[in-house]
């Protein structure tokens, strides 16, 4: 027997999970990511024998659409970018609506509305501050370097 084989692992917790009630093995299933793939192979076989259902898929943590707000709409996709990138830095999440369409083509620019830069409502009014602040006064910036 060698001790590091993934297939006579999977055997090993097949015949584990078999002698388990589906209680015990639906409680196994409810962390998915804390199984090896060996364990998980096998628990998907015996709940699939057992016409038991569990879901293997990671939760995907995305906001719902109607917790966004939209805090600036942009003609162009650098201009979205920077200021997608000024909250980022502030540590504020961001998503760019609509990007992808007026990547094919600059006239669904004007169709749509704008490229729209949005975040969660409750970080709305912290990135009105961070996109509403003045740039930085470059001359200063050189002269401060010298």
């Amino acid at each position: 027997m060698i001790p590091d084989d993934p297939q006579h692992e999977r055997q090993r917790l097949a015949q584990l999970y078999a002698a388990m009630s589906d209680a015990e093995l639906l409680r196994v299933g409810e962390d998915p990511a804390a199984l090896t793939d060996p364990a998980l192979d096998a628990l998907e076989d015996e709940a699939g024998r057992r016409g038991l259902a569990i879901d293997f898929e990671e939760p995907t943590l995305a906001p719902a659409f109607g917790e966004l707000a939209v805090v600036r709409k942009f003609r162009d996709l650098p201009e979205a970018w920077l200021a997608k990138g000024a909250l980022d830095a502030a540590g504020i999440e961001s998503h760019l609506l609509d990007q992808n369409l007026v990547r094919l083509d600059w006239f669904y620019s004007n169709a749509i509305g704008g490229i729209r830069l949005c975040v969660r409502v409750d970080d709305a009014r912290r990135a009105f501050q961070v996109l509403n602040q003045p740039p930085p006064d470059l001359a200063a910036l050189e002269d401060s370097d010298r």
